[in-house]
């Protein structure tokens, strides 16, 4: 039977975004003057309502993406916790118990789909030579 992997060694999934406001202000700005040459000089203007408007499109998206980044790592067993922890594992019927932590739960939940994946593979195996 495979052995559990430490949790606290998984990597940080490539879909989470860092978050910086300079870069995507910075990528929207290009995406404009690449759209109107004319723009250049006016974004140079910190005070102009197109620049200001180019900010707060980089503040919402910046916040976009937070959320995004949140709810991946809700959904990733090494990252989960309270109730996004106990919706990933009602997906397995396996439910906290009172007394028990999510440290707990995440313990539980993996040797669950460790029994799943390796009962997965003895009927993968079964089926194959029969």
């Amino acid at each position: 039977m495979a052995e559990l992997i430490d949790l606290s060694k998984v990597p940080v999934p490539d879909i989470i975004q860092p978050l910086s406001f300079e870069q995507r202000f910075a990528a929207l700005k290009q995406i404009l003057v690449g759209i109107d040459q004319g723009y250049q000089a006016v974004l140079a203007l910190e005070s102009d309502p197109i620049t200001k408007l180019l900010q707060v499109f980089a503040y919402r998206e910046m916040h976009l993406v937070a959320q995004i980044n949140d709810a991946t790592r809700g959904n990733i067993l090494a990252s989960s916790t309270g109730n996004n922890l106990i919706a990933l594992g009602s997906r397995y019927d396996l439910a906290p118990l009172v007394i028990k932590r999510e440290m707990q739960l995440q313990y539980r939940l993996s040797q669950k789909l460790l029994r799943m994946s390796h009962h997965l593979s003895v009927v993968c195996k079964w089926r194959l030579m029969g």
